[in-house]
């Protein structure tokens, strides 16, 4: 349900489709993503480094940041600031709100630099 409010202990949540997933546990350190940073919680859903791009949702109250697959507005993950219920609703709200010509201008720089 769109309107149905999930909670993670987390307060991280896979994105499938329209349904909110929680994440039960906070994502274990891999390479070097710390436990529980954004990079972990994007590894453990099996994606790997650049194939989701991260808009941190400074003015939202609620959630901390969306991870779209890259170059879409398909999400794929969400955190939110603290540990309560959302639903997919007020994702759809935070998305709705996102300047995508920002950040479609964000994905062109970063993909201009050279690569180490």
């Amino acid at each position: 349900m769109k309107n149905e409010k999930v909670t993670s202990p987390t307060g991280a949540f896979a994105i499938e489709g329209k349904v909110l997933v929680p994440i039960m546990e906070k994502a274990p350190a891999t390479g070097e993503a710390a436990a529980g940073s954004v990079r972990a919680y994007i590894a453990s859903l099996g994606y790997e480094d650049g194939q989701l791009h991260t808009v941190i949702t400074f003015t939202s109250n609620k959630v901390a940041c969306i991870c779209f697959r890259k170059w879409s507005k398909v999400p794929a993950l969400v955190i939110v600031k603290s540990e309560g219920a959302i639903s997919y609703a007020e994702v759809e709200s935070e998305i709705a709100a996102i300047d995508w010509g920002f950040e479609w201008e964000q994905l062109k720089f970063t993909e201009s630099l050279p690569s180490n």
